[in-house]
């Protein structure tokens, strides 16, 4: 990437993206692979390999590079700020140089291969790949072995950026809908079989491969849309009528029929890599696509509504829990428990009570809708077979019956989870309205994971503790007050949910003041989950609480080698503690900036780059950075529920703090050796990510951060606190 790109005209400073934000940019594209590093990143690759791209890509005409530039350089689709943008015209063009032919081919490679492969089998495929392309020799391999993640990263933002991504998920979505693919990721096994698909397409001179494989057929699908003109797919689709010498014939397999239509094809009785995509705004027609009957998907589409519906009466909330660091959610019912209804069967309410938050009137008497045909002793062995580690539950899958109930069991308990976890993250940010989930046609295991969130915790993990735990007394598995869980429970199974991640989180490890806790605070892998307060700007623990997803390129955030976002170690904001105390106001009107602060993720420049940071600035002006995952705690333990008439809008006598102590002195306002019983207020009103970062900056000084619309109605509570905090204990008042 050139200098000109970067900095001139036509740049990406031209086209407006900030030079802070650039250099992450950059940054992150040169540690961990973005687009933005893809073409030159490439280019040194093949000279370490001491290759040429004609050499090793011997098919002539495979694509015409020529019109892919001109076709994928005319849109530029990046998160800037919190927010989806989508950047066009001239500049645009400049910026996104002209891919060479190996960039482009292995950009579209990649799209395509998401689709319908894991990213450990991607990974597999092109290792298998460059391993028939590319002359072997112990340098090689270790040159492939060393640079092929970060590779594979580049061209997967290259294809995001260009929105490639999301024309592949419009093809995958339709063949899937067309019964022409199978549901679920092709097994990793599979990944030779690709590699000599891809292998015939590049360097082959033989004009027809035939395949038996819908996956491959599928890969091809896409690669002929992205822009392999030359290739054309057979049997598999429309098939465009031109003249071609690169032809792939899709070989079907025999095809079973039942009652209602065709069923499934012989591949689809092979155990397949759990992927389940879900439609958000037709989410019951998820299991239309899963090798069953008619009649049977049917019952699972009024399954899943009826699980919907009993989902309706819980409230999730953030719950602040001082004692537990971490952000923590509550799960209130707000119906009825069953022990308030009256006769509910024994197998109902065994499995309510196994999968459910709360087992509730509406769950049960769901369950009893979406499972009412079923016999007796077919629901007896359904609920004595659920929870962890029961033995011969595969085996029993192999009974049509016993299947037929649990997939109907299945699709209820899925339209419950995704309804209950709805509430606490945001789908905006999706271009294509679809997520992806790790669970499928007869698989326990995720079921088997929230038996577990809802029913139990890791007893090494405090933070794990459930709520009622904490306050009250042992849990009633029918307590209809609540249960909870915590963000760092949470986000493993959003990520499985959502963006089909299979993710071990860290804990936080914990240095020598608070601001040194690195904690999780999103996940990026072919879809990027995180954290609100990274890119919303949050005035409220509700919204602290939500998380976030896109399907965009993730070039601009850090993360390390899994793909998890970690917190750095912010530096502390310098205050006057050693200088003269500031002037004290008597009365002071309530007030804040006309313009609020933006947000940026960023490296830690001063630790460890491929951890990130939150980089506050005022009108493109850099004031300091903070520990997202810290600062959420700081405020929803600081929260003081807004009351609905404030007393008055003046206040005094305090210490004032306003945007330019931050800006100009560079310095937080405290007492120093003035009098601690006299708080600071910051002028923060109608200034959400102002409030949001003062409360963290001032969190290492103040033992009290109170946030509310009533400095008096607060300083009431302040000062019981401040009797158990000790009588030297600051204050900060944040308003509005």
């Amino acid at each position: 990437m050139s200098v000109q790109t970067l900095l001139g005209s036509g740049s990406l400073l031209s086209i407006g993206i900030a030079s802070g934000d650039l250099a992450t940019i950059y940054t992150v594209g040169r540690r961990v692979g973005n687009w933005l590093t893809a073409s030159r990143g490439d280019a040194d690759l093949l000279v370490m390999l001491d290759e040429d791209e004609m050499n090793i890509l011997q098919r002539r005409g495979v694509i015409d590079i020529i019109r892919f530039n001109k076709r994928w350089s005319t849109t530029l689709r990046l998160l800037e700020n919190g927010e989806p943008q989508r950047l066009e015209g001239p500049n645009v063009e400049k910026v996104l140089e002209e891919s060479s032919r190996f960039t482009a081919i292995m950009t579209c490679i990649v799209a395509a291969l998401d689709e319908f492969a894991a990213s450990s089998t991607v990974r597999s495929v092109c290792r298998q790949l460059f391993k028939r392309l590319i002359p072997s020799s112990e340098a090689n391999e270790d040159l492939l072995s060393s640079n092929l993640n970060v590779r594979l990263n580049a061209w997967r933002s290259a294809a995001a950026v260009r929105e490639m991504n999301i024309a592949c998920r419009r093809l995958h979505d339709d063949l899937l809908n067309q019964g022409l693919i199978v549901e679920g990721y092709m097994l990793k096994d599979d990944a030779f079989e690709v590699a000599d698909f891809l292998y015939w397409l590049l360097a082959k001179r033989t004009e027809v491969l035939h395949t038996a494989s819908s996956d491959v057929a599928g890969i091809a699908y896409c690669l002929q849309y992205l822009s392999f003109e030359d290739l054309i797919v057979e049997n598999f689709g429309p098939s465009p009528e031109r003249e071609t010498v690169c032809r792939l014939i899709y070989s079907k397999a025999p095809i079973h029929s039942g009652r209602g239509g065709v069923v499934a094809d012989g591949r689809r009785n092979r155990s397949r890599e759990l992927s389940t995509v879900i439609s958000l705004t037709q989410p019951e027609e998820t299991f239309s696509t899963f090798p069953i009957e008619r009649g049977v998907a049917n019952q699972c589409r009024l399954s899943w509504e009826e699980g919907t519906k009993a989902a309706g009466d819980l409230r999730v909330t953030v719950k602040p829990v001082i004692h537990v660091q971490d952000v923590y959610f509550a799960v209130f019912n707000d119906g009825k428990a069953t022990r308030d209804i009256g006769r509910v069967e024994a197998q109902f309410l065994r499995i309510a009570q196994l999968l459910s938050f709360h087992a509730t009137e509406s769950v049960c008497r769901g369950l009893e809708m979406a499972l009412g045909r079923e016999a007796p002793e077919t629901l007896t062995r359904l609920s004595d077979r659920l929870g962890p580690s029961k033995p011969g539950f595969l085996d029993e899958l192999n009974d049509p019956v016993f299947l037929q109930a649990f997939t109907v069991m299945q699709a209820f308990f899925m339209g419950y989870y995704y309804q209950v976890f709805s509430q606490i993250i945001d789908t905006s940010g999706l271009e294509f309205k679809t997520v992806s989930g790790a669970w499928g046609y007869r698989s326990i295991d995720f079921l088997e994971k929230m038996q577990e969130f809802v029913r139990g915790w890791d007893e090494n993990d405090e933070n794990s503790r459930r709520v009622v735990n904490i306050e009250n007394s042992k849990r009633d598995p029918m307590d209809r007050e609540c249960s909870g869980f915590s963000r760092h429970q949470v986000m493993p199974i959003l990520a499985a949910m959502y963006a089909n991640l299979n993710v071990i989180l860290p804990t936080g490890a914990v240095g020598n003041r608070p601001a040194h806790e690195e904690w999780c605070v999103g996940v990026v892998g072919k879809r990027i989950l995180l954290s609100n307060s990274l890119v919303q700007p949050c005035a409220s623990i509700q919204e602290i609480g939500k998380f976030a997803i896109f399907d965009i390129d993730a070039g601009g955030i850090p993360r390390d080698g899994d793909g998890l976002v970690i917190t750095g170690i912010p530096n502390l904001f310098p205050t006057w503690e050693d200088d003269i105390p500031p002037a004290i106001h008597e009365k002071i009107e309530i007030s804040g900036p006309s313009q609020d602060c933006t947000r940026h993720i960023e490296a830690d420049w001063d630790g460890q780059p491929e951890r990130m940071l939150l980089c506050i600035r005022y009108k493109g002006r850099r004031i300091h950075s903070l520990n997202p995952a810290r600062a959420d705690m700081v405020f929803c333990n600081s929260w003081i529920k807004p009351i609905p008439q404030p007393v008055s809008a003046s206040f005094g006598p305090a210490y004032i703090c306003t945007l330019d102590d931050f800006l100009h002195s560079g310095r937080l306002v405290t007492p120093g050796r003035g009098d601690p019983d006299i708080p600071v207020v910051v002028q923060s009103k109608g200034n959400p990510c102002l409030r949001y970062a003062a409360a963290a900056w001032y969190s290492e000084y103040s033992k009290v951060v109170l946030i509310d619309n009533c400095a008096y109605s607060a300083l009431e509570k302040a000062r019981d606190m401040k009797k158990s905090m000790g009588s030297r204990a600051r204050l900060l008042f944040l308003i509005g």
